[in-house]
């Protein structure tokens, strides 16, 4: 099994903050620009960045349902890097995204599973026959954990 080492890690992934990723789905025919606070990408050969790795999305979260936020804040940003993913490569058995959220000191990871039927429904606008997975993480309160300093 290949492994890398963590200079090879640092070179390959890097993070950006205050991004705005320009994205192209050319089987939508779609295009456009989300503003994030931050991302996290993979650079690939010829330092080529690749699909969005994890996204720390812009948003003020309302005093709403916590429903609420996920379908309108974390699901769309989460599912985004699924159909990035897919329309790069369409032969895949499932897709992945991930977000994370910070509500002042509490933070919490998203992952959205999607499979490569559900995204080809989607995508060419048929009725979906399948469930989209979503995995919320428990609230981690920052100021209740002490952190290692290095």
């Amino acid at each position: 099994m290949a492994t890398i080492s963590e200079f090879e890690a640092a070179e390959n992934f890097s993070f950006f903050p205050d991004a705005r990723i320009r994205f192209t789905i050319p089987i939508l025919l779609a295009r456009g620009i989300l503003r994030t606070h931050g991302v996290y990408v993979r650079f690939c050969e010829g330092r080529a960045i690749s699909i969005p790795l994890i996204i720390f999305p812009v948003t003020t979260l309302p005093k709403t349902d916590d429903r609420e936020t996920l379908a309108r804040y974390e699901v769309p940003q989460a599912l985004l890097q699924a159909i990035l993913a897919y329309s790069h490569n369409q032969q895949l058995d499932q897709y992945t995204g991930f977000v994370i959220t910070v509500d002042r000191t509490v933070l919490r990871i998203g992952r959205i599973v999607a499979s490569r039927h559900y995204l080809r429904s989607l995508c060419s606008r048929r009725p979906i026959k399948e469930d989209l997975l979503y995995y919320r993480s428990k609230p981690f309160e920052l100021l209740e954990h002490q952190v290692a300093m290095y």
